[in-house]
């Protein structure tokens, strides 16, 4: 297959990952918050949306049709910083809850 082709299909792969695995675990968390009754928000989608790149950029673009040379795993400070933010994202209507009991 060509450079070209083999791009393409990386491309719609990416595409499907993020759809498909970011559009579950966003519909999970968005369920289970809300039989909490917690309305949950957009950074719950964004931070699912990082820990899904994190997940392709170091596992699943090893397993693709794009062989490229700029293929490299993520370093471990930026992976731990995305994670981390991802997580304080997917908990923050959880904080956002918290916070207006107490106050």
């Amino acid at each position: 297959m060509s450079l070209v082709v083999r791009s393409v299909l990386e491309l719609l792969r990416l595409a499907a990952i993020f759809f498909i695995v970011g559009g579950v675990l966003s519909f999970m968390f968005i369920n289970i918050y809300g039989v909490f009754g917690i309305e949950s928000s957009t950074f719950v989608g964004v931070g699912v949306m990082l820990v899904v790149f994190v997940l392709y950029r170091n596992r699943l673009q090893f397993s693709g049709w794009y062989n490229g040379k700029q293929r490299k795993r993520l370093s471990t400070s930026t992976t731990r910083w995305l994670v981390a933010g991802s997580l304080v994202l997917i908990l923050s209507p959880v904080i956002r809850e918290m916070m207006t009991l107490i106050v």
